[in-house]
């Protein structure tokens, strides 16, 4: 039989055995929750920097921007001041050019409009010519058609070159568009008054055409009359 001492001397042994294993154990969870709380430290601070650096990206990014939008910003201004400078010089220069246009295009409209008077005068005689002498002209109807509507179309496009010049303005919104405007019906004017003025000479033409026939026609009768009257005469005599 064992003696009480030994009991306790193996209790105490395995107590401190149980002891250790567990200081053991302890230290050892310990070393391990130290670990794990250092990489969590080491990453939560690489999150920050990585954050920092996003950040001061960032706002280098939009550093750069806003000095951009000032640069911009600095040449539409120098932009806009040297535009108005140009449109008042461009101003200055059209105002004292302004009279000479105004009276150029006053006059360009004056003998636009004198050209359609002669073509319709000269119209007028021939048409009062054919109905006095009473010729015939086959076509004469289709002629007439065609200068009518000729002279409504001139009589339109001088009334536009009219209106174009007397609206011209260094003032106005678009003085360089008027005068554009004024040189495009002043085209479309002088085409028209050309057409009308072939139209007028197509009359001509066919009036002294059937004047002549009629002519013609009647020296024959005259001649042959005469030649009768001469016939009769040598045979009383």
């Amino acid at each position: 039989m064992k003696s009480p001492v030994f009991a306790l001397r193996a209790i105490a042994v395995v107590t401190v055995f149980a002891v250790a294993a567990n200081f053991n154990s302890v230290t050892t969870v310990g070393a391990q929750g130290q670990r794990e709380a250092a990489q969590q430290e080491k990453e939560q601070r690489n999150a920050e920097r990585e954050q920092s650096k996003q950040e001061q990206r960032a706002q280098k990014t939009e550093e750069k921007q806003q000095r951009a939008e000032e640069k911009q910003q600095r040449a539409e201004e120098k932009q806009q001041q040297k535009a108005v400078k140009l449109e008042e010089k461009q101003l200055k220069a059209c105002e004292k050019r302004e009279a000479a246009i105004q009276r150029k295009m006053t006059q360009i409209a004056d003998r636009s409009e004198r050209q359609l008077a002669v073509f319709t005068k000269i119209s007028e005689r021939t048409q009062a010519f054919y109905k006095e002498k009473g010729r015939t002209v086959a076509n004469y109807d289709a002629l007439i058609m065609e200068l009518e509507a000729k002279k409504i179309d001139a009589e339109t496009a001088v009334e536009a070159v009219r209106s174009s010049s007397t609206t011209f303005t260094c003032e106005g919104e678009d003085p360089k568009g008027v005068v554009a405007g004024f040189k495009e019906s002043l085209q479309t004017q002088n085409m028209v008054l050309k057409e009308y003025k072939t139209a007028v000479k197509n009359l001509i033409v066919a009036v002294k055409s059937a004047q002549s026939t009629a002519k013609n026609s009647d020296d024959t009768t005259d001649t042959k009359t005469e030649n009768e009257s001469s016939e009769t005469t040598g045979d009383q005599e």
